[in-house]
């Protein structure tokens, strides 16, 4: 077995054209109510490393952002507060891979955890590019990108 770094970096987008994720504040929110070891843990098996950008460490692009949202529940409260957001229903769009469905139960549960409902739709890939990456028809969304500079 060999245990490398990759070039695939696992997202979770937010539909910005929506209100009210087209406020900063929320989407900082959203950020500050999640916790990556936790993903990372949960999902993928405690294989991964927290990134806060679209680059893997080992690239020579990558700039590390990840103090730009540490995990902080009571920031997050206080962001959604500032951006007068309560009782926030948001649908997250879940392909069928499994880091996203893992994925997708510890985002919903840290989410709640700040007063974030979160509906999920577990949706085939056809669907998914169909409906999310075409139509836009998402609130919240997974998926990891890869490159051709990947370990594999």
């Amino acid at each position: 077995m060999i245990i490398g770094s990759t070039e695939g970096e696992t997202i979770l987008t937010m539909n910005e054209r929506n209100a009210p994720l087209n406020d900063i504040r929320v989407r900082e929110a959203i950020a500050h109510a999640i916790n990556s070891k936790d993903l990372i843990d949960g999902a993928m098996f405690g294989y991964g490393t927290p990134i806060g950008t679209h680059f893997a460490p080992h690239n020579p692009a990558y700039v590390d952002l990840t103090a730009l949202s540490t995990y902080d529940p009571e920031k997050s409260k206080a962001l959604l507060k500032e951006a007068g957001v309560s009782d926030l229903k948001l649908r997250l769009a879940l392909p069928p891979p499994s880091y996203a469905r893992r994925s997708g139960e510890i985002i919903q549960a840290e989410l709640a955890a700040v007063g974030i409902q979160t509906e999920i739709n577990n949706i085939e890939w056809a669907d998914w590019l169909e409906r999310v990456f075409q139509g836009h028809d998402y609130d919240l969304s997974i998926v990891s990108h890869t490159e051709p500079m990947d370990i594999g």
